[in-house]
């Protein structure tokens, strides 16, 4: 096609002199985002400045890729020994910014090129980390409740795209699938489309094993009628649907490994007897009191409190087998801090500091404490075998996260159970393989803690204080400079609270602080009104999953007087458990209160 012959298919084109602007046909385009340049040699240069390929493009504007080359001639766009490039498909990084590409030819071969940055093409992809295709559109979608298609193919991904799908693929084909785009995948429900060949086969097993701990979901969906090398394009061409896809993805059943059943996939219960034969003695101590082998902690306080200077202090002193806080042995071996909120320059000054205040000499810990920077790295937990790879098995007695938020994967809610328990999965795999214990420090939510207990403290869904074998918090004192060091252990005795002063950079203990005393507690007689209000609130919510009301009708289901009844939907109005619309009363407005959907039963 010409390039004019190309314009007369978009809307909103503007421009002239060989570049135009147009709306993007291959979403949801208000603003021009496409680029249109006629190239010298007859081609049509376009570019979606949103991150729509330009086979989606092409193929949402009812064209063939095809359509934007000229015609082969003696001197046209070859790719040498007579190949002509006839499809680009870009690989953009999150941002949409293109990494590299891969490249067609006639007859049929493919390549992949990356910019040089002066306009041209260097045609080997060393110091370019792979992503999957249309990693744009992948983050855009990030519904987790939107079904993803792994396909073979650009080609397949730019067709189901077309269609108003998600639909991702690997450049190179079968076989070149790489477990990390698993993480671009987390809690993502996500249909398998094999190519109708063995090595189709082996592929979908591949990306799906890789999806296991990740994927919310994951089922391979072989296509009925599928001729032999066919794939999802073929399927379509002969008649399928988006209708029928999707249909026959949510009848699909959930995969499970399609290989032999070898021994060792074959989880065989153990009598009580061989599992007290085989496991004589609990694991070895890390922190007495607090930690073994093998197991999670949770380190939980304020911000700005001084839970960095806290994790330092519990390095150093595994590192030298010295007491922490003066009260609980460690095992001496070397620590790990993963470290990514602080610069590293802060680190190099902040670690010296807190260890000559310890009595330490460098020559004490610099060997035996190693230090990873990784602020502005954009490393998640899911991607954190690219370090744990490299850790030989019991190198290291203790890792530390520092801190925990900001290993969430792109797309984590802390405050849903389900990823929280998939990572912390993630997580005791990781320190599993490698012999160790792990350390997250965390952050208090808002509002006073003094009140809650230990399991409830800290941001998030309770599945992260369910999960790690010890969740130690930091319970602000009423004294200044002063808190209180409580936990949940599992492999231990219950611990006695433990009152803890700053004397920068040091956090020490305090016999003498009345540890009862925490910021924040309630009076008796506040405890009563603080109970009181909870079974009020119970009451409102209770009348309002009958339907919406009013004050008015509050009032009536509820029997409270209007003054506490206006009380306490304000207090949950506060707590984000209702919403509010304006509705009209005999000519007069008033508002009419409902359960926010996402408030589950207590």
């Amino acid at each position: 096609m010409t390039t004019a012959e190309i314009l007369a298919r978009l809307e909103g084109v503007k421009g002239g002199d060989g570049q135009w602007t147009a709306r993007c046909p291959a979403h949801d385009d208000n603003r021009n985002s496409l680029s249109i340049t006629a190239g010298p040699d007859g081609r049509t240069l376009i570019r979606c400045h949103a991150g729509c390929t330009s086979a989606g493009v092409a193929l949402a504007a009812g064209m063939e890729l095809s359509d934007l080359f000229s015609q082969p001639r003696s001197n046209g766009h070859h790719g040498g020994n007579g190949r002509q490039i006839v499809a680009t498909y870009d690989y953009c990084d999150a941002f949409g910014k293109l990494l590299y590409q891969a490249v067609r030819y006639e007859p049929k071969d493919f390549r992949q090129r990356r910019p040089d940055g002066n306009g041209g093409w260097i045609h080997k992809l060393s110091g370019v980390d792979p992503v999957p295709y249309r990693l744009p559109a992948l983050i855009q979608s990030a519904d987790h409740d939107r079904v993803v298609y792994v396909v073979e193919g650009e080609k397949d991904a730019d067709r189901l795209a077309a269609m108003g799908l998600t639909a991702t693929c690997n450049s190179g084909g079968a076989g070149k699938w790489r477990k990390e785009f698993a993480e671009h995948l987390v809690w993502r429900h996500v249909v398998i489309l094999p190519d109708n060949d063995n090595p189709g086969e082996k592929h979908a097993e591949e990306v799906a094993r890789s999806l296991v701990g990740y994927a919310r979901s994951i089922k391979v969906l072989r296509l009925p009628g599928l001729p032999a090398k066919g794939d999802v394009s073929d399927w379509l061409a002969a008649g399928g649907s988006k209708k029928q896809l999707e249909q026959l993805a949510g009848e699909a059943p959930k995969w499970s490994s399609s290989g032999p059943a070898e021994e060792s996939r074959i989880l065989k219960p153990l009598t009580f007897g061989d599992l007290a034969k085989q496991y004589p003695e609990m694991r070895p101590i890390i922190v007495d009191g607090l930690l073994r082998q093998g197991e999670t902690m949770n380190l939980i306080a304020p911000p700005k409190v001084g839970k960095s200077w806290l994790a330092y202090n519990l390095a150093l002193s595994i590192v030298t087998g010295r007491e922490w806080l003066d009260t609980f042995a460690c095992t001496p071996g070397k620590v790990l801090i993963l470290d990514n909120e602080l610069h590293p320059e802060t680190i190099a000054h902040r670690l010296p500091v807190v260890a000559e205040a310890m009595g330490l000499r460098q020559t004490d810990y610099e060997s035996s404490l190693h230090v990873l920077p990784l602020r502005g790295q954009l490393l998640s937990l899911l991607e954190l075998d690219r370090v744990f790879d490299g850790i030989e098995r019991g190198e290291y007695q203790l890792v530390i996260g520092d801190s925990w938020y900001r290993f969430y994967p792109e797309g984590v809610s802390e405050n849903d159970n389900a990823q929280m328990a998939a990572l912390y999965n993630k997580l005791d795999q990781l320190i599993g393989t490698a012999a160790c214990s792990w350390c997250g420090i965390h952050h208090t939510s808002r509002g006073q803690q003094g009140e809650k207990s230990v399991t409830d403290t800290g941001a998030g869904a309770g599945a992260q204080s369910r999960a790690a074998d010890t969740h130690a918090v930091l319970r602000p004192h009423e004294e200044e400079n002063t808190v209180v060091l409580e936990a949940a252990v599992r492999s231990f005795k219950p611990l006695a609270p433990l009152a803890i002063r700053w004397a920068f950079p040091l956090w020490l203990p305090d016999g003498g602080v009345d540890v009862t005393k925490l910021k924040g507690r309630l009076t008796v007689g506040e405890q009563r009104t603080s109970q009181r209000d909870i079974e009020g609130k119970r009451q409102v919510v209770d009348a309002l999953r009958q339907g919406p009301a009013t004050i008015r009708v509050l009032r009536e289901r509820t029997g409270l007087s209007r003054e506490r009844c206006e009380r306490l939907v304000n207090m949950l109005r506060a707590d984000n458990q209702l919403t509010t619309q304006t509705i009209t009363k005999k000519g007069n407005e008033t508002l009419e209160y409902s359960i926010r959907q996402d408030v589950g039963d207590e």
